[in-house]
């Protein structure tokens, strides 16, 4: 009789086949919306993907040849033939390596003209391999062919006969297939909402235009972020935000997705911007872990300078009014199958560890968690430097105070204990 491998490892407890999790309540409303509910978290508990660690690319090093050295990696991405590209902010790079990490070459210099960047913001991959690199200032769109060459550069101005704020302009946020751009527009709710310990939840015109600005689809106004502003003993001005539940968004096809951190759920637009599902899942937000607040350098690694700021800036915090629970999610991706991701929040974990991926179909039904120990978002706004493919995940590790690119094979085993 073949021994069930949960059974190998079984000592206490009763021996039993592995199971899958209760399966999700579909249903729609009145209005069309399909409502996907998963019961619980128990199947993240039972079935997990996991990365292939021993044949990782590893790219990043301290003391090697300079392109192998990163000061800020502002994004990554993967081709069709497998070579990688990292955008790098502080050498104003855009750098080239093989599919085994080898460098081949570089694209990119400091200033204003083509093919020069001034604070490269992220790196999107464009159609057939082609890229897109966001240069924060001036807000320009850089199109580069798949080799890196530059091709034309353009500010994007939204012909939407929208009034907007002054000193605002649209962010680009994401690429949909057909190589049509996810723009926000800053609401701007926060502005006047500065008093010390407030939290204010602030908005988004969220739309989809092409790429010479005409409309396409608006999905509304939706959560941006939630600000919570403080004041140091020493007049600094500090936002908070990294402790309350934020909006998190992106794209895959034609479709948008937007959650906010508050509960463990996530909406999905469709091409014309109806809401076409909500997805949720039965969660109780956890307690605030106690040491979250602790800085994420070591004192010993800090200047004088850097020490007299953090200890400014540990005060200010000291009077903040820290959130009860932690917010549901640390960040969403959507992987090029139409998967979406919802990372686990490390201030809910009870203590320090690496967070679980949790995966959805494309459905909507949670299949599978997977640790991953590489940073693909950003936060507070949760901007996505990495990519997830079908089989593979590609982030950026900080290793001993460098940042290191790499990239795991993806392996989507069926239950944890069967190996």
């Amino acid at each position: 009789m073949r021994i069930p491998a949960i059974c190998l490892l079984a000592i206490t407890t009763a021996c039993s086949e592995p199971r899958a999790g209760p399966p999700p309540v579909v249903m729609r409303d009145s209005a069309g919306i399909r409502i996907v509910e998963n019961a619980s978290l128990e199947l993240a508990d039972s079935i997990a993907w996991v990365l292939d660690t021993a044949n990782v690319v590893s790219i990043g090093e301290l003391d090697g040849p300079d392109m192998y050295v990163f000061g800020q990696v502002a994004g990554v991405t993967r081709q069709n033939n497998g070579r990688i590209v990292v955008a790098d902010r502080q050498a104003h790079q855009v750098r080239f390596f093989g599919p085994d990490g080898r460098f081949s070459h570089a694209v990119g210099r400091a200033g204003g003209g083509p093919g020069e960047y001034i604070n490269v913001h992220y790196l999107l991959r464009h159609n057939a391999d082609s890229l897109i690199v966001i240069d924060y200032e001036g807000g320009r769109i850089n199109i580069l062919d798949p080799e890196g060459k530059w091709v034309r550069s353009f500010r994007l101005e939204v012909k939407d006969g929208e009034q907007r704020p002054r000193n605002s302009s649209p962010t680009e946020w994401a690429v949909f297939d057909d190589g049509s751009l996810l723009i926000s527009d800053h609401v701007g709710t926060c502005r006047s909402s500065r008093d010390d310990g407030a939290v204010c939840a602030d908005s988004a015109r969220f739309s989809r235009v092409t790429m010479t600005g005409q409309p396409i689809t608006r999905y509304g106004i939706l959560l941006y972020m939630r600000y919570q502003f403080l004041t140091s003993p020493k007049g600094l001005r500090i936002n908070a935000a990294g402790w309350h539940p934020q909006a998190s968004w992106s794209v895959q096809g034609a479709r948008f997705y937007h959650a906010d951190a508050t509960s463990l759920a996530f909406n999905t637009f469709g091409s014309t911007g109806n809401l076409e599902r909500i997805t949720r899942t039965a969660y109780q937000r956890p307690p605030v872990r106690a040491n979250v607040l602790a800085p994420s350098r070591p004192v010993a690694d800090l200047t004088p300078q850097e020490r007299d700021r953090q200890t400014d800036v540990d005060a200010g915090l000291a009077n903040a009014r820290r959130p009860d629970q932690a917010p549901a999610f640390a960040g969403l991706m959507v992987d090029r199958t139409g998967n979406v991701w919802l990372q686990e929040h490390p201030a809910g974990m009870s203590q320090p560890a690496v967070p679980r991926w949790f995966v959805f179909d494309t459905i909507g039904t949670l299949r599978a968690s997977i640790r991953v120990p590489i940073n693909l978002t950003r936060r507070p706004l949760y901007r996505w430097q990495g990519e997830i493919g079908d089989d593979y995940v590609l982030g950026v590790a900080n290793d001993e105070g460098i940042e290191v690119v790499r990239l795991y094979p993806l392996i989507k085993r069926l239950n944890k204990m069967n190996e």
